[in-house]
């Protein structure tokens, strides 16, 4: 008993060890200060999700996963975004719209993300990755006859493969490397109603469904468990390569995570929580089909990329019996608990993942 005991104890300071690491990074480690289109932050913890849950099993659970080589996961991710803010400085409607004619007032933003893995060897997998793409950006306008709109896109975004490599360390610690690339599917021509001059007009950033380059994807991530607590952490990354068509390139991304979860009283009930650090850069470039580029907030490149710390309690549930032993699902909320935006640009208000995998 004794000896559990120091066992969690050493587990819990190795995740505050993680928690500080994060904080610190999210904090300090990055000049950037401003927004970011929501397709990437989906993206990144959508994948991020996925390593964990491929990986975060003890070594009986590999051997029996062994003859189950492909595996289906399906997430449904939804992002919010609403308030506006320049830095860390909330704005009213009035000071925005002083400055602009045409503000969004909100950015909904929800995904299906797809993934097919193939486990090649009990260590080393490929997964492939589909998103589907709604977004909805609700507008007030000084302008006439657009006193308040919305727009609508979706489509498929931009694919992605990714090859993955389990490292153990001893007992139960595993780093578990990750190589990408995402391939430029989503479209980056979508049009829409807007009080600019003419009739459907190129949107914004923020409503473009792809980036339009091939984008390398790199990840590392630590797991670790005991008898009834697993905890780790991991870095993302995705570099968008050179500029697309029409002469712009996204901001670059980086996130970072830690989390801990525990069976506290039932094994097929899992809470979880986990801290998410977001740091992107700027757009390069501007894309010259927008009829007013800088007019509204949304298409002024220099606005975009910055940093954001998330809180996301969860749960997991496994399912222990019949056709879907094995197999779980997973919820996660989150809240924003830090945001520094170049704005003015809505800020993230609150996020909701839902995901399901099924072996077979």
């Amino acid at each position: 008993m004794k000896k559990r005991y120091m066992i969690n104890m050493i587990c819990i300071y190795r995740f505050k060890l993680f928690v500080l690491i994060t904080l610190f990074t999210a904090l300090f480690a990055s000049p950037l200060k401003a927004q970011t289109p929501p397709i990437d932050l989906t993206e990144l913890s959508i994948i991020d999700l996925l390593n964990v849950q491929i990986y975060e099993q003890s070594d009986d659970n590999f051997k029996e996963s062994w003859a189950n080589r492909w595996s289906i996961e399906h997430h449904y991710a939804r992002i919010e975004f609403g308030e506006y803010q320049h830095g860390t400085r909330s704005l009213s409607t009035r000071e925005v719209l002083t400055a602009y004619a045409v503000m969004p007032k909100s950015i909904v933003q929800e995904m299906h993300m797809t993934s097919l893995t193939y486990r090649a060897t009990k260590k080393l997998n490929f997964s492939f990755q589909v998103p589907y793409i709604r977004q909805k950006t609700t507008h007030i306008s000084r302008a006439s006859g657009f006193g308040r709109f919305t727009i609508y896109t979706s489509g498929i975004g931009d694919v992605s493969l990714k090859s993955s490599y389990r490292l153990k360390l001893k007992d139960n610690h595993n780093i578990v490397p990750s190589l990408g690339i995402s391939f430029p599917i989503g479209s980056i021509n979508e049009k829409g109603d807007t009080p600019a001059p003419g009739h459907r007009n190129h949107l914004p950033y923020t409503m473009q469904l792809g980036s339009g380059t091939f984008d390398p994807l790199f990840g590392i991530d630590y797991i670790g468990r005991s008898d009834r607590l697993s905890w780790g952490g991991g870095v993302h990354a995705k570099i968008h390569l050179g500029r697309n068509d029409q002469e712009y390139s996204l901001g670059d991304q980086v996130m970072l995570t830690a989390w801990i979860r525990s069976k506290l009283f039932f094994d097929w009930l899992e809470p979880s929580f986990k801290l998410m650090s977001h740091i992107s850069s700027t757009i390069d470039g501007v894309d010259s089909r927008m009829a007013t580029p800088g007019a509204v907030p949304v298409t002024t490149p220099s606005y975009f990329g910055g940093e954001k710390l998330i809180a996301l309690p969860g749960v997991r549930i496994t399912f222990q019996k019949g056709m879907v032993k094995g197999n779980s699902i997973e919820v996660e909320g989150g809240l924003p608990v830090y945001q520094s935006l170049n704005g003015p640009l809505p800020s993230e208000e609150w996020r909701l993942s839902i995901g399901f995998n099924w072996n077979f």
